[in-house]
């Protein structure tokens, strides 16, 4: 098995990910067709490459998986902070007199959390983000992992 650092398993990991869905779309194309016509190639190879692909990518994402032990408060934190950077990206932050709906309808709005509050906390949630990024990026070049062996 070949060592590689997280960073690139990461790639690897992508790389099969897609060709894995190649191959399931391929598949799903060209599996039935009508009785004459030529098949752009073999369904049962095709399907033979998932399984394996399939397998050696379960074992890349557990390797990974693995090794990210350490880091793994970090990894969930980067998640929940792309989800909170988004939620207050859509919140409706409206103030002031507006239209209501489509009715030429006018209301007069108050929000809580302002525009310029959010754009603060979307500066900060984005700075942190940006750190734990970093950090993970220096975890994911410098940790060696031992993954299967691909064979392209």
């Amino acid at each position: 098995m070949p060592t590689v650092n997280i960073a690139r398993a990461l790639k690897v990991k992508n790389r099969l990910t897609s060709r894995i869905k190649e191959l399931i779309d391929f598949i799903n194309k060209s599996n039935s067709v009508v009785v004459g016509a030529e098949r752009a190639g073999s369904v049962k190879a095709a399907y033979d490459e998932v399984v394996q692909k399939t397998e050696t990518l379960a074992e890349v994402k557990a390797a990974i998986q693995i090794a990210n032990q350490p880091v793994q408060l970090k990894i969930f934190q980067l998640s929940e902070l792309r989800s909170r950077k988004t939620f207050l990206q859509r919140l409706v932050t409206t103030q002031g007199t507006s239209a209501i709906g489509y009715s030429g309808e006018v209301g007069e709005y108050d929000a809580e959390l302002t525009g310029a509050y959010v754009a603060e906390e979307v500066k900060a949630v984005t700075k942190r983000l940006e750190s734990i990024q970093d950090e993970l990026d220096e975890f994911n070049a410098k940790t060696q992992i031992e993954i299967p062996e691909i064979g392209e």
